[in-house]
């Protein structure tokens, strides 16, 4: 079974993706692929839209602010759209 097909068919999976709407995952997923991209001044304010949309904080979001903040919104040389998950982020 695909991941995919897990997500829409696993009554778990579900329950878990319910109190977040389709916009939710639209934005989310924007400011994802800015951040991974290197964009990080268009993903700044992306992820902040996460927890408009969302009607509260959303952790993951903070995460990645953080992150970004730390390297004042400018990603390491080399970027390849990860990060070691070892780097201190000082949150």
């Amino acid at each position: 079974m695909s991941a995919l097909s897990k997500l829409e068919t696993d009554v778990d999976l579900i329950m878990i993706r319910q109190p977040f709407s389709k916009e939710f995952y639209v934005v989310w997923n924007e400011a994802l692929q800015l951040y991974r991209a290197g964009d990080w001044l268009r993903a700044k304010p992306a992820f902040e839209k996460v927890h408009l949309v969302k009607g509260s904080l959303d952790q993951p979001s903070l995460n990645f602010l953080a992150i970004m903040r730390g390297r004042t919104y400018t990603p390491p040389r080399g970027w390849m759209g990860i990060r070691d998950a070892e780097e201190d982020i000082n949150i």
